[in-house]
């Protein structure tokens, strides 16, 4: 009785945790739909490789955060955030390279 009371807080906590999770993305890029986010492994994917493309460091930092959390692979953020900092017309090809440089490193440290 005491696990099966265990395993039931301990999936209330967890989707309390993915629609926090969400809340926070939708603040930070806008459309998100939480209720989806937290039920639904595709779109929660899809939606953190979104925030991948955001080419600023808060988005970057809670990005890494979530791809830990859900268990993406690092690889494949880390390449979709390099496709969004050599697209960008804004950010130019040292700022880019700096920006590698900077990020690369926090990958290992977040």
């Amino acid at each position: 009785m005491a696990s099966l009371a265990y395993s039931q807080m301990a999936s209330l906590l967890e989707q309390a945790t993915d629609h926090h999770q969400g809340n926070i993305l939708s603040g930070l890029s806008g459309d998100v739909d939480v209720a989806r986010f937290a039920s639904d492994p595709v779109y929660k994917e899809d939606t953190i490789l979104g925030l991948a493309m955001y080419t600023e460091e808060e988005k970057w930092t809670f990005t890494l955060a979530l791809a830990r959390r859900y268990n993406l692979p690092l690889p494949l953020v880390s390449a979709t955030h390099l496709a969004a900092l050599l697209t960008d017309p804004s950010i130019s090809a040292s700022e880019a390279s700096s920006l590698l440089t900077c990020r690369r490193s926090e990958e290992h440290t977040s």
